[in-house]
């Protein structure tokens, strides 16, 4: 078993967060993970799928509901398609902000409000 899965039950729900835990169903399984093993979530092929270091889960959900459960002081929607664990930023490149070993698009729409989080979180 994964170090990072906590628990698996065959229940099939929508995705909820609970102190620094988020349950969510993949592949028909149900599963907990520690928020701060989330790299980001993006939507790829019409599935979003939850990244951590070196794992890919696909969901059944879309992806405003999966942010819509998020804490919103850790997680920031960056595209369309994308969604950020702030603390798993490390710099952006122009339209890009990387996270791990991906480089994921920013929308105009998106980029000036997630430069200013980066700056006040640098500052302290």
């Amino acid at each position: 078993m994964n170090k990072e899965i906590f628990s698996i039950h065959a229940v099939k729900d929508a995705p909820v967060t609970r102190s620094d835990t988020f349950f969510f169903t993949s592949a028909g399984r149900r599963l907990r993970i520690s928020l701060s093993r989330i790299t980001h979530i993006s939507v790829e092929m019409d599935t979003a799928f939850i990244y951590t270091k070196g794992n890919k889960y696909p969901t059944p959900y879309q992806l405003i509901d999966i942010y819509n459960s998020l804490p919103p002081h850790l997680f920031y929607r960056v595209h369309p398609l994308h969604v950020v664990a702030l603390g798993h930023v490390h710099g952006m490149d122009g339209k890009e902000v990387m996270v791990g070993n991906y480089r994921l698009f920013t929308t105009r729409f998106y980029r000036g409000a997630l430069i200013n989080i980066l700056e006040k979180r640098n500052k302290h």
